[in-house]
């Protein structure tokens, strides 16, 4: 993916398309071959990884809640033919996850990423 995910990127969709005030970005990218690229403040960043191998748990603390379903809407999203984009949340102010898109803004990866922000993606 062309410029694949930055620091400004992530700080604009958190703050001026999601609304949310960003204290910690974490997050996903996922390709074609099914790897991983971690968006963290924490070591892993920006190293490409197999799912299998990372937990979230130990690197993000309560935003690891989210990973699977990130992991989740990554799979589904290769299975309808997107080989690439990402997801991201972010830890807000009042330490609450919220999820969201950065990079690869198709319609089907925006809607994906507002329906697990609402809580309402069915497992």
């Amino acid at each position: 993916m062309e410029g694949r995910v930055n620091q400004e990127q992530i700080d604009l969709i958190a703050t001026k398309v999601m609304g949310w005030k960003r204290q910690h970005a974490c997050g996903i990218e996922w390709w074609a071959d099914e790897s991983f690229r971690i968006i963290s403040d924490c070591e892993a960043t920006g190293v490409i990884i197999d799912v299998d191998d990372f937990n979230p748990y130990e690197c993000w603390g309560s935003a690891g809640m989210v990973w699977d379903k990130l992991v989740e809407l990554g799979y589904r999203l290769l299975a309808q033919g997107i080989t690439e984009g990402c997801m991201a949340t972010w830890i807000t102010e009042d330490s609450t996850d919220s999820t969201g898109i950065c990079g690869g803004f198709t319609e089907a990866i925006a809607q994906a990423a507002l329906k697990i922000a609402e809580g309402g993606v069915e497992r």
